[in-house]
């Protein structure tokens, strides 16, 4: 069981923005993708959520293609708030999503830098969070500056 993207490539502009890249995420394990600006960390995340279509390689969610999965919707707005409030409430409705197991499916986060915006305080609590998201059994995947 996992979240794989093996030998992902994304064109965006014209211009390859990621190349060949391949991360399997197994449930209960926190990974980061740590790397400089531009370097196509939000890239491959955001490839890995579907958001952006591969040019090549493939990606499947425990054994399945992603792509023919149905997406979740969520249907609500977040109200006008602070940057930083905004990032909590935003990472907060994420686990809210997912935080309870359903027998037989695995569960994973991708976060684009969580703590971003964040007071060292709530830059804990997010990590902490995380943490402990993928004690239960999850799959967590940062990307961090």
């Amino acid at each position: 069981m996992s979240l794989l993207g093996d030998g992902l490539s994304v064109r965006r502009g014209g211009r390859m923005t990621l190349i060949d890249a391949t991360l399997r995420l197994a449930p209960g394990e926190t990974l980061a993708i740590v790397g400089p600006n531009g370097a196509g960390k939000s890239t491959l995340l955001r490839a890995l959520a579907g958001e952006l279509p591969a040019h090549a390689g493939r990606l499947m969610l425990n054994g399945r293609v992603l792509a023919g999965l149905p997406p979740r919707v969520r249907d609500r707005p977040v109200t006008e708030i602070s940057g930083g409030e905004a990032r909590r409430a935003h990472i907060a409705r994420v686990f809210a999503q997912v935080w309870d197991p359903i027998p037989g499916r695995d569960r994973f986060v991708l976060l684009d830098e969580p703590t971003a915006n964040l007071d060292l305080r709530h830059q804990h609590g997010a990590l902490a969070a995380a943490q402990s998201f993928a004690r239960s059994g999850a799959g967590v995947l940062l990307v961090l500056h």
